[in-house]
């Protein structure tokens, strides 16, 4: 079995993050946002794992090493100083690198869909003003294949429908929070009002098409 390094890193320090995880809480929605299939838990042992190592590796090398370069006594605080504000810095690039990766992933997931944003309403239009149950029009909008990121969203909401059993309106709620794009997360929450309110759906999706448009 492949065991992945953040699977390691949860079982070597995954209790002793537990009283840090309120203080990440925005880390773990770029996950989500970002499509990182990696637990939360997980993830933040990761980064703390890998700081430590990025930390004590360059300390242990610059140890040795720094002599050599600089003709300094191995011995000297000026060695020992200098390793550790090298080791620090590294420490520290790599846990920032790993902490605004999710970010910069949510961002990659998150043009596309603007991009495309006017495609997408039109087509859910379409299929509303079909008479397309709401069940349908999502299940047939994560069998896009041609944009990945509308795949994976609306793929997201159908599989809490029909493999855990969740109403759609719920689904649409839980994983609207995590849409990396703001503006279909508009569009998909005020559809879910717009019924839940008796309103019309396609006159809803009618409208917030125009206004894409123009937009």
């Amino acid at each position: 079995m492949k065991l992945e390094p953040w699977t390691y890193a949860f079982k070597l320090l995954g209790r002793r993050v537990q009283g840090l995880l309120p203080y990440f809480e925005d880390l773990h929605n770029e996950l989500k946002k970002g499509g990182v299939k990696i637990a939360f838990t997980a993830y933040l042992s990761f980064m703390i794992l890998t700081a430590i190592l990025a930390f004590i590796v360059p300390m242990i090398i610059l140890t040795f090493l720094l002599p050599n370069i600089l003709r300094i006594s191995f011995f000297s605080m000026e060695n020992f100083l200098l390793s550790m504000m090298f080791a620090l810095l590294s420490s520290v690039s790599t846990f920032i690198l790993l902490y605004v990766y999710p970010g910069v992933k949510s961002s990659n997931r998150r043009v596309p869909i603007e991009l495309n944003l006017p495609y997408i309403s039109s087509f859910m239009t379409l299929l509303s003003s079909s008479n397309v149950p709401p069940r349908r029009i999502f299940r047939s909008m994560a069998k896009i294949d041609t944009l990945r990121e509308v795949h994976q969203e609306f793929g997201n909401i159908v599989r809490d429908v029909e493999v855990f059993g969740q109403d759609l309106l719920s689904s649409i709620l839980e994983n609207v929070k995590y849409l990396p794009c703001k503006r279909l997360q508009e569009v998909l929450t005020g559809y879910v009002a717009t019924i839940r309110t008796g309103g019309n759906p396609t006159e809803y999706l009618r409208i917030s098409t125009e206004n894409i448009m123009k937009e």
